[in-house]
């Protein structure tokens, strides 16, 4: 995010990583009979997860927020060289500031405010309902097409950099990322299944990042960043006009979990302890039929399909669960 609105600072994103990172060595660290280990790190996730909540959730924007450490902006940014392109270093080791000590420049709704979601870390605490309001407002994330990475009515939305160069084509203060596009529907895609109502949401925003991936000549190509209004890549369109032999270097740009949002988050294919698990989200059924085949969970092939005429059909290894409907499906391996 080498351009935003908030800047540097205790990132929703970040710290959701490492509770993440956490939650999952203390369940490795459970199931390999290590319970020291488990325990340490059980208790860094949960120390994480209650400073996330009490320090990045804005409880008047209804949304997790980065508060700033910074107040140089996008300047120091652009004056940096190398690989030191953060932080100043006097700024690191200052004590996080009080919300009500970050200015309204630099205050904002950012889509990665969608990512504690994303590792169920909010649970039950927080309400997801004012946030998913902001994914189809069209003064909040919602574009023509795609999610923006900053709320539309801030001020500062798509502010100017005072620089041309290549190097500092990375804006995240407006733009359509992928990869943030990812993170905020796999994060959807959890909410949908803890809160009933959203799975509609999901399957649209599902369907808008679907035609992302598509050029109008009909030829596949996924880039950086998106402009939300226009629906063209801001840096291939700068590339072709400035440096037309490095207009090329994004296609297929690692940015996006396209297929992932498909199996876990539409399909709900899932592995735990006993089997394979297909949950649907009830809104796949406005697809009119699906069928994923060839997959391989847990050491074993997984087909799963529905269709009205046919119903739902998890297959594992040979074996089969099916139902007349679409819903939750488990074989045990």
């Amino acid at each position: 995010m080498e351009f935003s609105i908030s800047g540097d600072g205790f990132r929703p994103s970040v710290n959701s990583y490492q509770f993440g990172n956490a939650d999952a060595i203390a369940e490795i660290a459970r199931r390999a009979g290590d319970e020291a280990t488990a325990s340490r790190f059980a208790g860094i996730r949960d120390r994480l997860r209650r400073l996330v909540i009490d320090e990045l959730y804005d409880p008047r924007r209804q949304f997790f927020t980065t508060i700033p450490m910074s107040p140089d902006g996008e300047e120091a940014y652009l004056a940096t060289v190398g690989a030191e392109r953060r932080m100043p270093p006097e700024y690191r080791d200052l004590p996080v500031p009080a919300r009500s000590e970050v200015s309204p420049d630099r205050d904002a709704r950012e889509l990665i405010g969608f990512i504690p979601w994303g590792f169920g870390l909010p649970g039950g605490e927080v309400d997801p309902a004012a946030a998913v309001a902001q994914l189809t407002d069209p003064d909040g994330f919602a574009g023509p097409f795609g999610l923006r990475t900053a709320e539309r009515r801030h001020k500062r939305y798509g502010f100017t950099v005072a620089s041309t160069s290549p190097r500092f084509l990375c804006r995240w203060n407006g733009p359509t990322w992928p990869f943030a596009t990812s993170q905020a529907l796999t994060a959807l895609a959890r909410i949908a299944r803890d809160h009933a109502g959203y799975d509609a949401v999901f399957v649209e925003l599902l369907r808008q990042y679907a035609a992302c991936h598509i050029q109008p000549d009909g030829g596949y190509w996924l880039d950086e960043d998106l402009d939300p209004d226009t629906g063209t890549w801001r840096v291939r369109d700068w590339r072709r006009r400035h440096d037309p032999a490095k207009a090329e270097i994004g296609r297929d740009y690692n940015h996006s979990t396209f297929a992932d949002l498909i199996l876990s988050g539409l399909l709900g294919l899932d592995v735990d302890d006993t089997g394979i698990l297909a949950n649907p989200l009830p809104a796949a059924a406005e697809l009119g039929w699906l069928e994923a085949r060839g997959l391989v969970l847990a050491g074993v092939e997984v087909t799963v399909s529905w269709s009205p005429e046919v119903g739902m059909r998890l297959t594992v290894a040979g074996a089969e669960a099916h139902r007349p409907d679409l819903g939750p499906l488990r074989v045990v391996v």
